[in-house]
Parts: C-alpha cells; structure tokens; sequence
C-alpha cells in the first residue's frame, strides 16, 4: 500500500474528498462503483468489477438484473437466446 502523505478531514455530514490525483492513479472515474471495506481501525475502498453470471466476462458494464445477480450484454444475449431454443421465453 502506497502512503500518500495526505491527512483528510471529515466533514460534518461524514463526507470525505479524495484527491483526484488518488482517485486517477487506481483508475476511479465518474460514476464508478466502488466497494468500502471497514475493518477494527481502518476503511479501506477498491473499484468495483462485476462479473457476468452467464459468460464470465468481469467489466464495469455488467448489469445487475436480480439481487446478486450480474449479466453483460453478451450474456444476456446468451441466456435469451436459451431460452428460445428451449421454447421457454419464446420471441414475439
């Protein structure tokens, strides 16, 4: 883990600023997701990847279409077109 230097204030609504810079280096943009790890004395965050349930693909662009459960456009696309061959959800 790399120090920066840096100490950040809490603010009174319990908001914090991370550096741009900070944020550049591991690739956290607009609208990312990110994941908070608390632990016995420090809070840890990392980027969130997703990975599609149906192909694997791990990306930022995964869905999450039920709780827990992520789909990319390619696995949609994968799980749809199952289900037509097995008459299950056929197409209009």
């Amino acid at each position: 883990m790399k120090h920066t230097g840096k100490v950040i204030r809490v603010n009174q609504k319990g908001k914090i600023i991370i550096p741009p810079h900070i944020l550049k280096q591991i690739g956290i943009k607009d609208k990312t997701t990110i994941e908070f790890i608390a632990t016995e004395n420090a809070i840890t965050f990392k980027k969130r990847v997703l990975t599609c349930l149906v192909t694997g693909i791990t990306s930022e662009n995964v869905s999450e279409i039920l709780p827990g459960i992520y789909l990319s456009k390619e696995g949609m696309e994968v799980l749809l077109k199952e289900l037509n061959n097995k008459n299950i959800c056929p197409s209009p």
